[in-house]
């Protein structure tokens, strides 16, 4: 009889060690699919993030140009009217 307990016991370890070397296995590649996941994500996000960054600095630089054009017109009526008064008197 102990010898047939011995050959169960001895199958039974060596199912417990191929589940484990499975389970491991599977976690492995559990968190290998989750980081390619999680990566993939964060390229994304960042990808959608720098096309957003890039309208607003279009944006920006238009509001600028604008208000660079506008001033200059300001700034060229002022100098035309100090040269009109300086020519009148």
């Amino acid at each position: 009889m102990s010898e047939e307990t011995l050959n169960i016991d001895k199958t039974l370890l060596a199912k417990n060690k191929t589940s484990s070397y499975k389970n491991i296995l599977g976690c492995i590649c559990l968190v290998i699919i989750l980081a390619i996941f999680c990566i993939s994500e964060l390229a994304i996000l960042l990808g959608i993030f720098m096309l957003f960054a890039i309208f607003y600095i279009i944006i920006a630089g238009i509001y600028a140009i604008y208000i660079l054009l506008v001033g200059i017109k300001k700034i060229s009526k002022y100098y035309r009217q100090k040269n009109k008064n300086i020519h009148n008197n």
